[in-house]
């Protein structure tokens, strides 16, 4: 499922849709794929944005906010691939 195509029309995103619910019947495919306390952390930390609270017991992202911290996790995974490629290459011409 892409956030793009489905999910933009939507102001905002439960935790499910977001790190995914394998057990939902039909499951919800993850659109970051972290465990909950992972998610939670990173949250804490300012890695991922802060939540909205839609009520009482109700906590939902941007889904806006969302978009924009996957393109950033797609930008990092995309430099962390290349130097990857790049310092294996390196250490294969050395020895």
């Amino acid at each position: 499922m892409s956030l793009q195509n489905n999910q933009t029309r939507a102001a905002f995103l439960r935790i499910a849709h977001i790190i995914g619910n394998p057990t939902a019947d039909p499951p919800i495919n993850p659109l970051i794929p972290v465990g909950r306390s992972t998610w939670w952390q990173w949250v804490r930390d300012g890695k991922a944005p802060k939540p909205v609270k839609l009520g009482k017991r109700t906590t939902a992202w941007r889904a806006a906010d969302i978009a924009a911290l996957i393109e950033t996790l797609k930008a990092t995974l995309n430099k962390l691939s290349i130097a990857k490629v790049t310092g294996f290459a390196a250490r294969r011409r050395r020895g």
